[in-house]
Order: structure tokens, then sequence, then C-alpha cells
């Protein structure tokens, strides 16, 4: 996230870099005609005849005024204090249009000679400066209220995941009241995973981690009721990924593919390579419970679904399918790059 700033930054440096550039340098192929110094006083004595261009005299005033107006000023349209921000600006650009009338009589003995067309350069430069603030301010609070609700999010499912759990862990300590202690430790291994290691990325070893802590409480409950088969398969680095991403998607599977099916089987793919993560989760379906899978996607699912859309836009793909009347198959594919 840093660097992604930093990259952002030094491209700003770089656009405005080359404005200016462009904007002082143009005049000198676009100039008006020269003007005839008067003998002994000529501040600019060289021969070139751009350099006697009243242009000149505007550049250094037109530029403080820019990032007054971008860097000051614009911080008061923000906070919404549009008279001050008004105020100020037409303040400024008087005292400007009089500070070039001092350098121009003072270079050349001439007073402004074109009003109208000064005042056209400050009203570009005022729209100019105001527009990338605006554009600024808009982005920010896009952001915030995109990564609002990216927080959101991740609190909406660590709840929902421990009421899950909770429920789970309560429902076989009557028939397995040995295991309980086992499963509290476990929950407590995952408790501390989401509390300190999922701020912002996580390992997708990590993730596996958890996964595969989350299945060993379904090992206890079901024991040898549900076949449950995995494959994890991580190729090269070790990339990062949005923290608790896959197990809603597992979750699921064991809630509707260990009710009413017979001989149950939850089966689990990860793999990586070359920064793309490809998952698959599957499970037995039986026609009894078809009406709760058309309500498949539910907090859990629908919580990935908008998280991918807000992390990932464009460099991933999410699919639900039935397969053979016999299996329901999620499919996800993330470009981590």
């Amino acid at each position: 996230m840093n660097r992604e700033k930093k990259q952002s930054a030094n491209f700003e440096y770089v656009i405005h870099i080359l404005f200016w550039l462009v904007f002082i340098i143009a005049p000198l192929f676009l100039r008006e005609g020269p003007v005839p110094p008067r003998s002994g006083n000529m501040v600019f004595p060289g021969p070139h005849p751009a350099m006697h261009s009243p242009l000149l005299t505007l550049f250094p005033v037109l530029i403080i005024y820019f990032y007054l107006n971008y860097l000051l000023f614009s911080k008061w349209y923000g906070q919404r204090q549009y008279l001050k921000f008004v105020m100020w600006n037409i303040i400024t650009v008087v005292a400007f249009l009089g500070l070039r009338s001092v350098l121009e009589l003072w270079i050349w003995e001439v007073g402004i000679r074109n009003l109208f067309f000064d005042f056209l350069i400050f009203l570009f430069m005022f729209l100019l400066s105001t527009s990338i603030t605006i554009f600024k301010i808009q982005n920010i609070t896009a952001k915030h209220l995109r990564e609002s609700e990216i927080s959101f999010l991740r609190n909406q499912i660590n709840p929902h995941f421990i009421f899950n759990v909770m429920n789970m862990i309560v429902a076989f300590s009557r028939k397995y009241p040995e295991r309980v202690e086992t499963a509290v430790n476990t929950l407590s291994d995952i408790l501390r995973y989401m509390l300190y290691d999922t701020q912002d990325k996580s390992k997708v070893s990590h993730e596996i981690m958890v996964i595969e802590q989350y299945l060993s409480l379904q090992r206890l409950r079901f024991e040898n009721e549900v076949e449950i088969k995995t494959s994890f398969t991580l190729s090269g680095k070790d990339i990062m990924v949005e923290p608790m991403l896959l197990i809603p998607i597992i979750e699921n599977a064991f809630k509707h593919g260990t009710s009413m099916v017979s001989s149950p089987v939850i089966d689990i793919s990860l793999t990586t390579h070359n920064g793309i993560l490809t998952t698959m989760v599957r499970n037995k379906y039986t026609m009894q419970n078809t009406t709760s899978l058309s309500t498949y996607s539910g907090l859990g699912l629908a919580n990935i679904k908008r998280r991918l859309e807000l992390l990932y836009p464009g460099k991933h793909e999410f699919e639900e399918k039935r397969v053979d009347n016999e299996w329901f198959v999620v499919m996800l594919k993330i470009d981590c790059r």
C-alpha cells in the first residue's frame, strides 16, 4: 500500500514538472511580437526576441498563484468554506495583477499590455488547480468509502464465522464431550490469527493453515461420516491474498453438503502459480436440498463477492455451478500480482 502511494506521488510530481515545462516553453514558439526595450534599463539584454515577451513576467506570478490555490486555498473548498475560498482568490488575483504591472514597468517601462488576456490566464489557472483539487477530494472520499466498506465486510465475516463454529462445537459437545477441549484450543488458534494477522493481506500459506484448523474441527464433529479431501499446491513465492476470503466457501460446502446426503464428500483444492490463486470447492448434493442450494449465496458468499469486486476488480473469476446433478462446485481464481 505504501509503495502504491509513493508511486502515485512520484507520478504527480512528474506531471507537474512536464506541465510547467510545456507551459513555459510554448510561448517561445507562440510569442507576442518583440517589445523594444528602453536603452540601458533592459534586465534581459540577450539577443533572443522571445526574452522580451511580457509573458516572462507572468510565469513566476502564475506559478505562485497556482500552488497557493492548489495547496492552500483549495483546502478551504474541501472544508466547504466557499466564501473564504472565493474571496482569497479574488484578492490574490488582483494583487498578482498589480505585481505584474510593477514588473512590466520595471523591466520595459510599460503597463499591462492586455488585462483581459492576463485575466483569462489566471482564470485558466484557477479552474485547473481547483479542478485537480476537487478530483483529488473525490478520489480520497471514494477511497475512504471503499476502505470503510472493506473493513465492514471483514468485521462482518469474522463474527459470522465465530458464531457458526461455536454452534458447531456446542452441537458435537453433547455427543463427544471429551473433544470440546481440543476444539476450543483449535478455535483459540484461529481467533488469534483473525485478531493479529488479518489486518491487510495474508500469505496463502497462512490461509491454508487456518483452513486446516477449521477442517480439523469438522473432523472432530463428523469423524468418518463425511469424506474430506484436500489438495494444496503452492508453486513459487508465497503470494499475498485478502485474509479469510476462502473460509466462507468451505463453510457453505459443509452447510449444504452434509445434510440429507448419503456418503457426503467435501473436496477442496487450492493451487498457486505465477501469482495466480486458483481454488475449487465442491460438495455432493441431492434433490432434497436443491432449495437450499438456490440460496447458496448467503451472507458468506455474498460477502466474498463484494470483497472481490472491491479488492480485485477485473482480476478475479468467481463461478458457482451444478455438475452432473451430483456436485455443487465453486470456482475462484484471483490474479494476486
